[in-house]
């Protein structure tokens, strides 16, 4: 049965479920330190608990996929306009500025920011997973499937250890240590405790760095922009004049994804593009290439796609329908959703810079170009 969440929160699901005195596991490493502290709040007083212990899906999953292992990449300092060596000295200066002597790193979007990495690990997402330890000095000890550095070039002070050593290490570790309540698993903290550091907690040292952009990354986006822009405005000018009842669905995806790879520069889509025809005043925007639909004069068309170029990110939305009829939503909440939807990230792209142009286009045809570093 659906349960209507975030309006239903854990704790209460739990406490309308479960027997008083029950005993809830959860597999630590996959649960941080606030929600596994915030879900203990919620059930004081009801008599239920939880226990950390080993996932029992890993038990059953026997044909479960190898792990991504394809090689990370370097981002170059010529594209982010800083250098990995740089960058860890200053987060290390900033470690020590809070008289901590290491910091527990665990997001690795943090990280291949903090070392220009790049990496496959999650579809339309260039990461590669990665814990890191940084020292207030600006050594880093990297934890993770160390063959996918080894064509890589990292900074004297980066030293690679792989994952099962990560416990052992943050055991070890000595006077105090920084952490971040909401991305740290609780197993880390943990393992953390049963050792003799002191633990700080505080925000991890690579998020307001990695949000403010150099002025290299702010080129590189408006360039992206104003290339993916040229698209754009290639596939609007094919749409208009297109004869509609001919296309599909498809079609559309077809067409825009020509335009954008005629540039040589696009790197990779940010989502799978989506693109929905229906007679209804809003459609769905998904749609299968063994199931599409033909656009007709009574046809609704929503069209989104997002992509990542080496230098920046963009982001299109188009809705069309039949002159004839009356316009089918308020456009200015579309707009107004999809801004705020891009700038929380909502849209896989963070740090949203520029909201550069929400236009009418023609009675028909409405477009909204929204773009992300």
């Amino acid at each position: 049965m659906p349960v209507h969440w975030p309006e239903t929160k854990l704790h209460e699901w739990l406490v309308g479920k479960a027997a008083p005195g029950a005993v809830i596991g959860f597999d630590p490493w996959l649960h941080t330190v606030e929600q596994v502290e915030t879900l203990r709040t919620g059930l004081q007083g009801t008599g239920i608990l939880l226990a950390a212990c080993s996932n029992g899906i890993d038990a059953i999953w026997t044909d479960r996929p190898a792990p991504p292992n394809a090689p990370a990449w370097a981002h170059p300092p010529h594209l982010c306009g800083d250098t990995a060596e740089a960058k860890t000295r200053r987060l290390g200066a900033a470690i020590a500025a809070q008289a901590a002597q290491t910091a527990v790193i665990t997001l690795p979007d943090s990280l291949c920011w903090l070392l220009n990495l790049r990496g496959s690990d999650v579809p339309r997402t260039p990461i590669v997973h990665c814990f890191g330890l940084l020292s207030d000095h600006g050594a880093l000890t990297l934890f993770g499937d160390e063959m996918k550095f080894t064509d890589l070039t990292l900074p004297d002070t980066v030293t690679l250890a792989p994952w099962k050593a990560f416990p052992r290490y943050l055991k070890d570790l000595s006077g105090t240590v920084l952490i971040e309540p909401t991305s740290l698993p609780q197993a880390a903290l943990d393992v953390l405790s049963a050792g003799s550091a002191k633990i700080l907690r505080g925000l991890d040292p690579c998020s307001l760095p990695k949000a403010c952009k150099t002025a290299t990354e702010l080129d590189g986006c408006r360039a992206a922009h104003l290339r993916d822009g040229a698209a754009v405005v290639r596939f609007l000018a094919w749409f208009d004049r297109a004869d509609t009842s001919r296309l599909s669905e498809i079609d559309i995806v077809t067409r825009l994804e020509t335009y954008r790879a005629a540039t040589n520069l696009l790197h990779d889509i940010s989502f799978d593009f989506a693109s929905g025809a229906s007679p209804l005043s809003f459609p769905s925007s998904k749609f299968a290439s063994s199931s599409f639909l033909r656009i007709s004069e009574n046809t609704r068309l929503f069209v989104t796609f997002a992509i990542a170029h080496s230098n920046g990110r963009s982001f299109f939305c188009r809705y069309a329908w039949n002159p004839s009829a009356p316009m089918p939503i308020d456009l200015s909440r579309v707009a107004e959703n999809l801004a705020r939807d891009t700038a929380s990230g909502a849209l896989s792209m963070k740090n949203c810079s520029t909201l550069s142009s929400i236009s009418a286009m023609s009675r028909r045809n409405i477009s909204f170009l929204l773009h992300a570093s």
